[in-house]
């Protein structure tokens, strides 16, 4: 599972987003679901940046994103996760 998570200040601070891999592509986690499992990747950061880095104007190795976990995990999603 992927983790991109809200550093932000104010009401979206602690927000994520969550998604897991699997075989056929990647399903959204609803929240609620399995919260208490650790990601195996995450990346922290502001929202805008985030957003950014989702639709690949930026890249998760910018000092501006706290990571941790499986980077070779992230390198694979946006090797082959396109928005």
């Amino acid at each position: 599972m992927l983790a991109f998570e809200c550093t932000d200040a104010g009401g979206a601070a602690g927000e994520a987003w969550r998604v897991r891999l699997e075989p056929d592509g990647l399903r959204p986690v609803p929240d609620g679901e399995n919260n208490a499992q650790a990601a195996s990747a995450a990346v922290r950061g502001p929202a805008a940046d985030l957003l950014l880095l989702l639709y690949g104007r930026r890249i998760w190795r910018e000092p501006v994103f706290d990571v941790s976990g499986d980077t070779a995990l992230l390198d694979h999603w946006f090797a082959h996760a396109a928005f």
